[in-house]
């Protein structure tokens, strides 16, 4: 069972990864042709755009996930249902508030059009991702991994395109988002989707995925303001450069995360199905911790060499920021383990509170942190905030403060010693 796990997860990972590294791919041609406050624009339109794509998905890639093995095709159509009308309902509300409001102004934006075209970019991933779910938990191995790269070639060819020939800037990621993701609904809705949709209405059942997906959309929002307002208060207080440089490192590190995190996704669709494998994962977690920390500091080895080896142009890898965020992401992933036992039992109401005190964490000592020591500032509160929300997640489930702090400290002493090394 160990094996197929392993096996399972392994082809996952690398399917849904190869979307996910779209951004790393990419990251030398945006190093090249934009300057590095242009990267730190380019950031910020990002991070609008993730905010989108939350309230119109509104937790439907992951409880569809969960619900779909009750009744697929019914769940299928109400998920869509609920995603479409989240899209219609916020960009309504954008058009309102425009009208009394400027929202360009409010949001330091070029153009109100660029929240329509983030709106637009959030329905179409909510959408196809639909149809990836449906792959997933039907473990269609194959045709997951076919649509995956199909689906990166497409995202790289379009940014690459606008940014490249078309030269527009800090809005080709969006745009060529909007234009891949447009693409491959098409060929989604002809040969995943269209079998897999049951017409109905219900209310019954609206209510029930609401009632499910709105706790994980709450816990997807804490998670976005927690990958969000350290870079929102460089923003604000350092300026957009300094947000370039504090981005750049936060993605180099994201590559890590997305890569180990991908491989932990696939216990979903195996837990679910075969809810006696939870055993397994809880006798085995503490092996899972010590490998997040073997992978991370090998990554982080491996940057550090690059940068010394002179691979990042002008983009400066700071090391202090780079270890700190290194260790945030080896605490979120290592949470992300504890969040699937409890999403085992449909338990997202747990998770929520967590997030919500590590969101409130991050949000009082942020600013503070970041005006006393800059980038490395931020950097340090999201190690707080992540390990804040780990630490309350273990003691609820474990309560025994033996095992709490023996996790604690697998997690984050190799860390710890490393940033006093050579940071």
């Amino acid at each position: 069972m160990i094996k197929s796990l392993l096996k399972g997860g392994a082809i996952y990972a690398l399917s849904d990864l190869l979307r996910k590294l779209v951004p790393f791919i990419l990251l030398p041609l945006f190093v090249t042709n934009l300057s590095v406050e242009e990267f730190g624009r380019l950031e910020y339109i990002t991070i609008i755009s993730t905010l989108m794509a939350y309230l119109v998905g509104w937790g439907s890639v992951q409880g569809l996930l969960r619900l779909y093995v009750v009744d697929g095709p019914k769940y299928t159509c109400v998920t869509l249902q609920i995603i479409t009308a989240s899209f219609l309902v916020l960009m309504s509300g954008i058009y309102l508030l425009s009208r009394a409001l400027d929202l360009a102004l409010l949001f330091d934006l070029q153009s109100i059009k660029i929240l329509f075209v983030c709106g637009l970019y959030g329905w179409l991933f909510a959408v196809t991702n639909v149809a990836f779910t449906i792959l997933r938990i039907e473990e269609r191995l194959r045709e997951f991994a076919a649509y995956n790269l199909l689906s990166a070639l497409l995202q790289i060819s379009a940014i690459s395109v606008l940014l490249i020939v078309m030269k527009q800037g800090v809005m080709s990621k969006v745009y060529g988002l909007v234009s891949s993701y447009s693409l491959m609904l098409v060929v989604l809705l002809f040969t995943v989707m269209r079998r897999k949709i049951v017409l109905v209405f219900s209310f019954n059942l609206v209510k029930k995925a609401l009632s499910f997906f709105t706790p994980i959309t709450l816990n997807n929002l804490l998670g976005w303001w927690g990958s969000s307002i350290d870079k929102l208060a460089v923003k604000s207080l350092l300026g957009d450069e300094a947000l370039g440089i504090y981005s750049f490192i936060h993605q180099l590190v994201q590559v890590f995360k997305l890569g180990v995190e991908s491989f932990f996704k696939s216990f979903n669709v195996l837990l679910y199905k075969r809810l006696e494998m939870k055993s397994i994962l809880d006798k085995h977690q503490f092996l899972l911790i010590g490998m997040l920390q073997i992978i991370g500091l090998a990554y982080v080895g491996t940057i550090g060499l690059m940068s010394s080896q002179g691979f990042f142009s002008n983009y400066q890898v700071v090391g202090s920021v780079l270890i700190m965020l290194a260790l945030s992401r080896t605490l979120m992933l290592a949470n992300y383990i504890e969040v699937l036992r409890y999403y085992v039992e449909i338990d997202s109401k747990t998770v929520l509170k967590a997030n919500v005190v590590a969101a409130i964490l991050l949000t009082i000592s942020v600013s503070i942190f970041v005006e006393s020591w800059g980038a490395a500032g931020a950097a340090f509160s999201v190690v707080l905030s992540a390990l804040s929300n780990y630490t309350i997640l273990c003691w609820k489930r474990d309560g025994k403060p033996s095992l709490v702090l023996k996790k604690l400290l697998v997690s984050a002493v190799p860390w710890l010693v490393l940033l006093f090394l050579f940071a």
